[in-house]
């Protein structure tokens, strides 16, 4: 930057100007660092955008699968309770004694494993249900009561102050 200023100084205004210099001027060093110190302090915004975007963006998907993984632990609640449902037909289906096309060539003692098998099966269905039905709740509140309004908060007094 020295080089370039004394060489334009010396071509346009010849040498009586050299005390216009900025950059070799000793009386101006002050100056001189300062603007060698401006690029350092001056931030890209569009970087700076970026990123809050990306972070936005990460805070946006991290509730979006907060959100979506309480609606699969829903349908896993529910699937599980479909089949304690099936579960409990075939069981009264073989206690009663009456055959279908899976109980018709079954001997006795398949049947009573069966039996045992559907009434285990049952019985920890029961378990797996108490727990998703208390663990859905407690996502349900959590969700409700304090990640979505502390979102929404949060960010729309951040959106005001960027409007």
């Amino acid at each position: 930057m020295m080089d370039y200023e004394n060489l334009n100084l010396q071509h346009y205004a010849g040498n009586e100007y050299a005390n216009l210099s900025v950059f070799n001027n000793p009386e101006k060093r002050e100056l001189k660092v300062r603007l060698e110190e401006l690029p350092k302090q001056i931030k890209n915004p569009y970087k700076v955008m970026k990123s809050w975007l990306k972070w936005e963006i990460w805070d946006i998907s991290a509730l979006l699968e907060a959100i979506t993984s309480k609606h699969n632990l829903e349908s896993r609640k529910n699937k599980r309770m479909a089949k304690r449902e099936a579960n409990r037909r075939n069981l009264t289906t073989l206690n009663a004694g009456s055959n279908n096309l899976k109980t018709i060539f079954m001997v006795m003692g398949s049947k009573q494993q069966k039996i045992t098998q559907l009434s285990n099966d049952i019985a920890a269905s029961e378990e797996e249900i108490d727990t998703l039905i208390n663990l859905v709740q407690l996502v349900t509140v959590y969700l409700y009561s304090a990640g979505i309004p502390y979102f929404r908060k949060d960010r729309m007094g951040v959106y005001a102050k960027v409007l």
